[in-house]
C-alpha cells in the first residue's frame, strides 16, 4: 500500500456516542488496508514511551490545577488505550470491547462492599480488601509459580518509577504487618541508614555508597507510605520549590551584575535566604 492509494473519504457517524465515534475514527486510522501508514506500522513497544509520557502530562496538568488541560491530557491518555487496542485488533489478539469488559469485571470484583455484601467500616478496610482480592487474582493467574513461590508483594511492576515502585512494595508490606508503621520506628530506621551512608562514603566504594543511598531513600519513602504521603509527588513538589528558588537567586544576583558562577558563598547564601522569604 502507498500513501497515494488512500483516497476514499471516511465519514464519521454523527449518530454515535462520543466514545463510539472515537472507536470508529481509530478503526479508520488503523485499518490495515486504508489506514494511516505510520499508525499501521506501530507496535506495542513503539508507542509504549508515548503512553508513559501522556500519563505524566496528565499528572502535570493535575498539579497545575488546570481543568481544561486535564481534560485535554486525559483525552491524549485515552488515545493511548484506544491505540494499543487497535494494534491488538490488527494482530487478532483482542479489541477495545475486550479491554472494557475486563475492566468492568475487575471493578465489580474489587468492590464487594458495593456489588456484594462484604461489610466495611473504614477506608482502610476497603483498601485492605482491594489488596487481598488483587493478590488472589495474581495468584490465580500465576500458572508458572508454585504456592511456595508466590508472595504478598507479587504484581508490582518493575517498570514503575523507582519511588512509586518502592511505595507500592511498602504498602503491601505494611498491609501484611511486615513493616511497623510506628513513627519512632520509621525515624530510627532513617537515622540508621544515614549513619550507614556516612560509613560508606568514608570507604569511597561507589557500589557501597549507591547501595546505602538506595537504602536511605527507601527508608524515607517508607516513612511517607506509613503516613499516606506519595513520595513521587513530594519529591516533585520539592524539585519545583528548588527550581523557583534557584531562579530567584539567579535573578537576585543579576540585579547586582553578578553571575551565579562568579558569586561568593556569602552572596549566594544571602540570595537563597531572600528566596526562601519570597516563596
Amino acid at each position: 500500500m502507498t500513501a497515494t492509494s488512500m483516497s476514499k473519504k471516511k465519514i464519521v457517524s454523527t449518530d454515535l456516542s462520543a466514545f463510539e465515534q472515537l472507536s470508529q475514527i481509530m478503526a479508520y486510522i488503523a485499518d490495515p488496508d486504508e489506514g494511516c501508514l505510520w499508525v499501521i506500522e506501530q507496535d506495542f513497544k513503539d508507542i509504549a514511551p508515548y503512553t508513559i509520557e501522556e500519563a505524566y502530562e496528565v499528572f502535570e496538568a493535575i498539579q497545575n490545577n488546570d481543568s481544561e488541560h486535564i481534560k485535554e491530557e486525559l483525552g491524549d491518555l485515552l488515545l493511548q488505550v484506544v491505540f494499543h487496542s487497535a494494534i491488538a485488533k490488527n494482530k487478532n489478539l483482542f479489541e477495545m470491547e475486550d479491554v472494557i469488559k475486563v475492566l468492568n469485571e475487575k471493578l465489580i470484583r474489587r468492590h464487594p462492599h458495593i456489588f456484594e455484601d462484604w461489610p466495611v467500616e473504614t477506608i482502610a478496610d476497603i483498601v485492605r480488601n482491594w489488596e487481598l482480592i488483587k493478590a488472589k487474582e495474581k495468584a490465580d493467574n500465576s500458572e508458572q509459580k508454585t504456592t511456595d513461590e508466590r508472595s504478598l508483594i507479587d504484581g508490582v511492576s518493575k517498570a514503575l518509577p523507582a519511588l512509586k515502585r518502592a511505595q507500592k512494595i511498602q504498602m503491601k508490606a505494611l498491609n501484611s504487618n511486615f513493616i511497623n508503621p510506628d513513627l519512632k520506628t520509621r525515624f530510627a530506621k532513617i537515622k540508621e541508614e544515614v549513619l550507614e551512608l556516612e560509613e560508606a562514603l568514608k570507604s569511597q566504594n561507589k557500589a557501597h555508597v549507591e547501595e546505602e543511598m538506595g537504602d536511605l531513600l527507601f527508608a524515607i519513602s517508607c516513612l511517607g507510605q506509613s503516613q499516606n504521603i506519595h513520595a513521587e509527588e513530594a519529591l516533585s513538589k520539592a524539585s519545583d520549590k528548588f527550581e523557583n528558588r534557584f531562579r530567584f537567586v539567579e535573578t537576585e544576583l543579576k540585579k547586582q551584575n553578578i553571575e551565579l558562577q562568579n558569586a561568593t558563598a556569602e552572596q549566594i547564601d544571602l540570595a537563597w535566604k531572600n528566596a526562601k522569604k519570597a516563596k
